[in-house]
């Protein structure tokens, strides 16, 4: 597998996924459904995507003769994957199922997108290190 392949396919899922919860987002803020708390919401969600998105994006200006090499090891890219599938599900999770499962008020939805932040405030470290060492691995190699 190509270092190229590899971060098209890492892309591609972060950009559909992402681009799928915004159309959810957009969807109920734009009929009313989430309408008490779309600040919180909105802030929540650029909180836990934004920085990672950009590193994603961020990560396709590498030098061209790098998107040539094949992986030094797949390892990271398993990892890489991993996480951030993991962390897109959990994402997914407290914006999609968390809402649907309760009735709850602003502030109940408000406490639960803070708690679920605690969580991701120990995984998003873990998942930039990982996706930051995938995408730098390689150009370490041919240095």
């Amino acid at each position: 597998m190509t270092f190229f392949s590899a971060q098209k396919q890492l892309i591609t899922i972060w950009f559909i996924w992402t681009m799928l919860l915004v159309i959810f987002i957009g969807y109920h803020l734009l009929f009313g459904i989430l309408i008490p708390v779309d600040n919180e919401v909105m802030t929540w969600f650029a909180k836990y995507l934004v920085s990672i998105f950009s590193l994603i994006i961020a990560s396709t200006f590498f030098s061209r003769e790098i998107f040539k090499e094949e992986l030094a090891s797949k390892i990271y890219y398993y990892l890489a994957l991993g996480t951030s599938v993991l962390y897109l599900i959990f994402i997914t999770v407290v914006l999609v199922v968390v809402p649907r499962t309760e009735h709850l008020t602003k502030q109940k939805y408000i406490d639960k997108l803070d708690s679920s932040g605690l969580i991701l405030n120990f995984l998003l470290p873990i998942l930039t290190g990982v996706l930051g060492y995938f995408f730098y691995q390689n150009r370490s190699k041919t240095s």
